[in-house]
């Protein structure tokens, strides 16, 4: 069932059908795989101590996949806040793909389709959903289906509509075709690095720690944005919807958290505003452009669209 429904149903928007099926599936492997090995990690780790090497590779590969989220997927990919060479366009859609967020192609049509309708019925996972009631599990509610509970509803995103560009793009093709290697590609260097590292002991934990408790939380921390980012916080940017400012998501999603400013300018290629606001992926990008890496960087504020 979708609150989505209406007589006048949305262009791009299509509600039940094999599509629903499959993105339920697809949901359930990538969330449940990383969820279940979490889990034994914790129970694992009950009795056995931690490797340094471990430690470190869920610090690195957070990092790895977390910038290929924000810079890649989001501002790259999504709202084309800046233009580069065919490499580190690839390399940073690898990096995002690691992340276990759904493939390119797919993850940007949702995004997009989030701006397009934001905080309003046809949102992709707005935590206003559904109507505010004299009771707590009211908003409790919303928040779940901003989190998580949209990935499982009845509803998908067609990128013939909202990511035609991507279908035309030989590498938002190739990062599509090939996600699912990608993604194990995400556990298997973890793995390898422990065992040429420390032997297969190390290589276990790393995959445990690098892999499945790293993905874990990068995952609810990037779906934080989503449900967290549009309840909490400050709105000093646009008043237009509900996305806020929350400075604890912007420290844990280099820059991501700054959404309200986000909201106000999607295709900038910088979220911080004000002095005080940190963006670790808007630096990254003003070093790449420094290093003639990057080039054509959006810095202005209120563009009327965020859609190529």
């Amino acid at each position: 069932m979708s609150d989505i429904a209406s007589d006048v149903q949305p262009r791009g928007i299509i509600l039940g059908g094999p599509a629903a099926w499959e993105k339920r599936f697809v949901n359930a492997l990538l969330i449940g795989a990383p969820l279940v090995g979490t889990l034994y990690a914790c129970h694992y780790f009950r009795s056995n101590a931690v490797s340094g090497i471990a430690l470190i590779q869920f610090a690195g590969w957070y990092v790895i996949s977390g910038v290929g989220i924000g810079i890649g997927f989001h501002r790259l990919f999504s709202h084309k806040s800046f233009q580069t060479y065919p490499a580190i366009k690839l390399l940073l859609g690898i990096a995002g793909s690691l992340a276990f967020q759904g493939s390119v192609v797919r993850w940007i049509a949702d995004q997009r389709r989030h701006h397009r309708f934001t905080d309003q019925p046809p949102d992709t996972h707005t935590p206003h959903r559904f109507p505010l009631l004299a009771r707590s599990w009211s908003r409790a509610r919303n928040l779940w289906h901003a989190h998580v509970g949209w990935m499982f509803d009845a509803s998908t995103t067609d990128p013939r509509v909202f990511a035609p560009d991507l279908l035309r793009d030989p590498i938002a093709v190739w990062l599509d075709r090939w996600y699912f290697a990608l993604t194990a590609l995400s556990w298997l260097l973890p793995y390898g690095v422990g065992f040429l590292v420390g032997g297969s002991e190390v290589a276990f934990q790393s995959i445990l720690l690098g892999g499945c408790v790293r993905t874990a939380a990068l995952h609810h921390v990037i779906w934080a944005v989503n449900s967290i980012g549009h309840t909490w916080g400050s709105r000093p940017s646009t008043r237009d919807d509900e996305s806020r400012n929350n400075w604890v998501l912007a420290a844990f999603t280099f820059g991501e958290g700054w959404h309200n400013n986000h909201h106000a300018a999607p295709r900038s290629a910088y979220n911080n505003w004000r002095g005080y606001e940190l963006d670790v992926n808007g630096a990254i990008i003003r070093l790449l452009e420094r290093l003639h890496l990057v080039w054509s960087v959006n810095r202005h504020r209120k563009i009327s669209s965020e859609l190529p």
